[in-house]
């Protein structure tokens, strides 16, 4: 029964923690995006909670979208503004169509910042 968990960076071959959860749980899931989903209390009840963990909510990469590039570290004084220049590249796509990805933020803030949406519309070979 605990509250805490670990993931597992298959890029390093390490484990770290993770924020800890509002309520401690037994044989709970996870899913994609860092979700604890349900699992039971220390008297063996089910718990029928859903409780995305803090900081966690990206669940997407550029990694997967080599079309776009973005820079991946920016410092912001505080009260100041920045503009990030995000580039799309459409020969670096094997045809016409429509791609998606997306854009977000990590930061030491404490507001949340909204991720983005990226798309790019190829309509012929160029």
């Amino acid at each position: 029964m605990t509250n805490r968990a670990e993931e597992y960076d298959l890029a390093t071959d390490s484990w770290s923690a993770l924020p800890a959860t509002d309520a401690p749980v037994c044989r709970g899931g996870g899913t994609w995006g860092l979700y604890v989903v349900g699992g039971a209390d220390a008297g063996n009840r089910p718990v029928d909670g859903v409780e995305q963990l803090p900081g966690y909510d990206d669940c997407g990469s550029s990694a997967d979208a080599t079309w776009l590039s973005a820079p991946h570290t920016v410092t912001i004084a505080p009260g100041a503004a920045v503009t990030v220049r995000v580039t799309l590249n459409a020969g670096d796509v094997d045809r016409p169509g429509t791609y998606t990805s997306g854009l977000t933020v990590g930061t030491d803030s404490p507001y949340a910042v909204p991720a983005r949406a990226a798309v790019m519309k190829v309509t012929g070979r160029h």
